[in-house]
């Protein structure tokens, strides 16, 4: 597989990764700041497309065609065929939600964020990624502590996807 067909995956990853979270939003509308969380994770996807597009833009014929390891863009795959708008029905509250966005951040996190900061170590646009990531992945974590128990998250019940 080459780079140019990891990049395009990564970013329909990126895509599918939002629409979850706006799905998320959508389940826990009444809570002004559960939504906007998720809204905002929603928008953090997006920003991530971006740069993987921006990267992509930037990368000549010849290293879009460079050979990379199967390993990353079968876990990107996988990661696609799992990620499905339909998992969202098996959301039931606040501890599924963080359960699934946990799953959603392992997925990026394997696919994008380790590929890129290997295989681009001096290479200014990896950084930039690299820590959009990151942060993404600590707003979750702190979202998550917010709500101190798995009982304290069960409490919060989403909305049923109609």
């Amino acid at each position: 597989m080459n780079l140019e067909a990891l990049l395009k995956q990564a970013m329909d990853l990126e895509k599918v990764q939002a629409m979850l979270y706006q799905g998320l939003e959508k389940k826990f509308y009444f809570s002004k700041e559960i939504s906007q969380f998720w809204s905002g994770m929603a928008e953090d996807e997006k920003g991530h497309y971006d740069s993987i597009l921006k990267m992509f833009n930037q990368f000549s014929p010849d290293q879009l065609s460079v050979e990379v390891d199967n390993n990353l863009y079968n876990a990107i795959c996988k990661g696609l065929s799992e990620l499905k708008f339909s998992r969202l029905k098996d959301v039931f509250d606040l501890h599924d939600a963080c359960k699934l966005a946990a799953e959603v951040e392992d997925y990026e996190t394997v696919a994008v964020f380790e590929f890129i900061h290997t295989r681009f170590k001096d290479d200014s646009r990896r950084l930039k990624v690299s820590e959009g990531i990151l942060a993404h992945m600590n707003k979750l974590a702190s979202f998550s502590d917010k709500f101190k128990s798995v009982d304290e998250r069960r409490r919060i019940r989403a909305i049923p996807q109609s």
